[in-house]
């Protein structure tokens, strides 16, 4: 079909296009920065052995907590039921009762409809508009995070996540199944997103340290600006 050669040109022009945005930018690029292909290839070694290390995971824990979490989730929609004759997942019906119960909706949808995502049930004080927020965000730890260590782990209990060097528009380093780099946080709202960084462990016999490295890029741009007010501000004992 005319759809799929299409697809079979934009394919072949790749390699051309490639070819031509390197005849553009190589030679400033390598004016500019010379080390930085070189720095670029020799740290995937490194990501690439992070990659087969892996991550450790307390399988036992994992698990426990998986199943605490979708009992949680089908004991809520059977109380949604109960109550309210309605589905936890059925928003056209939560939003009527909410509406009946006097709440108004102001926030839409792109395709117009009424939203009720988290930042409009945050703001409902009503039982059910905070039993349906507290099923949702269980969901999305249980499926995202605490399902994929169960099911993902090989037999040394180690998850392997896929690292991409340039993985952002920035060229900022990414990473997925999972996300290591940015597992959710625990806050008043959601507190049992600390069960998900706990169930990264350490290795049997070994120590996990946690550590972070702070306003570490505001720091690196002090030492390459060579900016004497920025230096002298890091250098202070206040917190910058």
């Amino acid at each position: 079909p005319e759809s799929f050669m299409l697809d079979l040109f934009y394919a072949a022009l790749d390699t051309v296009l490639t070819r031509r945005l390197s005849n553009v930018h190589k030679k400033y690029v390598t004016e500019v920065s010379p080390t930085a292909y070189d720095l670029e290839t020799s740290f995937q070694w490194i990501a690439q052995r992070v990659e087969n290390y892996g991550a450790h995971v307390d399988i036992d824990y994992t698990r426990e907590h998986l199943d605490k979490f979708n009992a949680y989730c089908e004991k809520v929609e059977v109380w949604c039921k109960d109550e309210y004759n309605v589905k936890p997942g059925s928003n056209a019906a939560i939003i009527k009762i909410l509406s009946d119960a006097g709440f108004e909706f102001s926030k839409a949808t792109k395709s117009g409809a009424i939203a009720l995502d988290a930042e409009v049930l945050e703001n409902v004080d009503h039982p059910l508009a905070q039993a349906v927020l507290n099923r949702r965000r269980l969901q999305k730890l249980a499926s995202t995070y605490l399902r994929f260590y169960v099911t993902n782990a090989d037999s040394d209990s180690l998850v392997h996540p896929s690292i991409n060097t340039l993985g952002t528009r920035t060229s900022r380093m990414s990473m997925d199944h999972p996300n290591l780099q940015n597992l959710p946080r625990p806050s008043a709202k959601n507190p049992a997103a600390n069960v998900v960084r706990n169930c990264i462990s350490a290795r049997p016999g070994h120590t996990l340290l946690m550590c972070d490295f702070d306003q570490v890029e505001m720091r690196g741009l002090a030492i390459v600006s060579k900016d004497e007010g920025l230096r002298r501000a890091y250098l202070e004992p206040e917190d910058f």
